[in-house]
């Protein structure tokens, strides 16, 4: 009987534990992101969403089993505002998501903005869209640096380079740094006329073909701070006219897909960006990317600054939910309280209210064979 009560209790051990219900994971976090994922701008919400899945997948790869998920809701807003602040207010209000991921141009990521003010919850990583979205006081943090601070870069090469006459193209739609860049110019004693454009593809291209552009010999550096389609389409113009004249472009342009399309007539345009060159991996970032995208990537996508910035989004993301930070509360007190990080030897700064969060420039030059040159 003493040999035989111990064994029962053992037996009965077992069976419990064996009945006992395993342990739950832990929920993942939720996160939300409306793209242009058809419509004029599909290219460019694929990229993005590239960038995104990419981070989340390498994020939740790399975490032990009992350590919280990141799952992101992707939605297709066409490139249309309102669709965008319709389905952003869903996942707020029926999914519940702790932040907003990415969103691209200044018109839609100001919507983005605000539903995301609206919720209290943050909006990381807006793309193709500066000051005017990630402002002192706002829910939105950039991972790029400010127009302004691309406009000194550019002044200050174009300067050095012996030029003192800018013809400034501008896209309505940024219009908005219009007298910032103005001033960074003038102060390095360039003289700058500006050209304002339409948006639309059709007025813009008419636009242009009233500009008077600078013949061959003609001295006069332009400058554009416009889309990628625009950028193509002036670069085309002034080549086409003057081989020789001086080009230099702001980020907006995105360089990838502009050099895709103007290929050799791109040769000798000054170009800036605050993120580093996503082919050349000056930084460990850029061997994490290349590595990530490797391993997880869906489709075959070309390197590019968009996405690049949108898979260090999720970089910074998971960076937040590993020091605890899984809430909308969490998330935006981190970000408004001045998170720094460092990723891939990439420094993020949103520290004394900062909501840009790079700051230095690069500037790189197409060379003959197409290939960007730092």
């Amino acid at each position: 009987m003493k040999l035989f009560l111990p064994l029962l209790f053992c037996v009965f051990a077992h069976l419990a534990l064996a009945a006992a219900p395993p342990s739950e994971s832990p929920r993942p976090m939720l996160v939300g992101a409306s793209l242009p994922l058809s419509g004029e701008q599909a290219e460019i919400g694929d990229t993005i969403r590239a960038g995104l899945t990419v981070a989340v997948k390498e994020y939740n790869a790399t975490r032990p089993a009992t350590a919280p998920r990141l799952q992101l809701l992707l939605r297709d807003d066409g490139g249309n505002a309102d669709k965008l602040r319709q389905q952003l207010r869903e996942l707020a209000e029926e999914h519940k998501v702790a932040a907003f991921l990415g969103c691209f141009g200044e018109r839609n990521c100001l919507a983005a903005e605000q539903v995301a003010a609206s919720y209290k919850l943050p909006l990381l990583a807006p793309i193709a869209a500066n000051s005017a979205v990630c402002r002192s006081g706002s829910v939105a943090f950039c991972l790029h640096a400010s127009h302004d601070q691309e406009a000194l870069a550019l002044a200050r090469q174009l300067k050095t380079l012996g030029e003192k006459d800018v013809a400034l193209f501008v896209s309505n739609s940024l219009a908005g740094y219009r007298a910032a860049i103005e001033k960074r110019y003038a102060d390095n004693g360039l003289s700058v006329k500006t050209y304002v454009f339409a948006d639309s593809r059709n007025d813009f291209a008419q636009q242009l073909g009233e500009v008077v552009i600078p013949q061959k010999g003609a001295r006069m550096a332009t400058v554009l701070l416009l889309d990628g389609e625009q950028a193509a389409l002036a670069s085309e113009k002034l080549r086409s006219t003057n081989p020789l004249a001086m080009i230099a472009a702001f980020s907006s342009i995105a360089p990838y897909r502009w050099l895709q399309r103007v290929q050799k007539q791109a040769a000798g345009t000054l170009v800036s960006h605050s993120l580093p060159d996503p082919d050349i991996n000056t930084l460990p970032l850029g061997k994490q990317y290349a590595s990530a995208l490797n391993k997880y990537a869906e489709q075959d996508l070309p390197a590019d600054h968009d996405q690049l910035e949108a898979y260090l989004a999720g970089r910074v993301l998971g960076e937040l939910l590993k020091a605890g930070q899984g809430s909308r509360e969490t998330l935006l007190s981190a970000l408004q309280g001045g998170w720094q990080g460092n990723i891939g030897g990439f420094t993020v700064d949103f520290s004394q209210g900062k909501h840009l969060g790079a700051e230095r420039i690069y500037l790189g030059i197409v060379g003959r064979n197409g290939l960007f040159i730092y």
